[in-house]
């Protein structure tokens, strides 16, 4: 009985085998979300047109909170995307200057990292511009690359802020 039961699981083995080394040659497994990938600004939300207002006291170390809400994205720390596909972390820049790095929907603006952090709005005599932040938030994979939308070109949102201590003094 030994021998034959010895032959039994053999075969199976070697059945499993057979299956498990198959020719079939199926496309890889895709790691991660595949539709179209998206980043918009939630809040502060503001244009050039109409800023939006954030109080931000008179605390030098305030952290102003930058909501965003990514579509068909995965959010990682720098170097944790591994094979993910449309995956990446966030850079915060404020008039083009790296301000911070975060991985998740809701990242900081640094206000200590601003030479004025103070902006009301108000046209500067000498340029005829509306004294505002430009902020842009941008998309970059493990390997400090933007990541693309769709048609090619860098997953980034942007906001236009007023920065005052009290919004409600304006």
């Amino acid at each position: 009985m030994r021998p034959r039961l010895g032959s039994l699981l053999l075969a199976s083995l070697g059945a499993a085998v057979l299956l498990a080394c198959s020719a079939d040659e199926s496309a890889p497994v895709v790691v991660g979300p595949t539709g179209a990938p998206a980043l918009a600004i939630v809040e502060p939300l503001g244009t050039a047109q109409s800023p939006a207002c954030a109080s931000i006291g008179t605390d030098p170390g305030y952290r102003l909170l930058v909501l965003v809400a990514p579509t068909e994205l995965l959010l990682r720390p720098p170097g944790l995307c591994g094979e993910a596909v449309q995956c990446g972390h966030l850079e915060l820049y404020v008039e083009g200057v790296l301000n911070n790095r975060g991985s998740c929907a809701a990242i900081e603006l640094l206000l200590r990292r601003l030479a004025d952090r103070y902006h009301d709005g108000s046209i500067h005599a000498r340029t005829g511009e509306p004294d505002v932040l430009h902020v842009r938030v941008d998309v970059v994979g493990d390997a400090g690359d933007p990541l693309l939308d769709r048609t090619g070109k860098p997953l980034s949102a942007e906001t236009v802020l007023v920065t005052v201590p009290d919004c409600a003094a304006l």
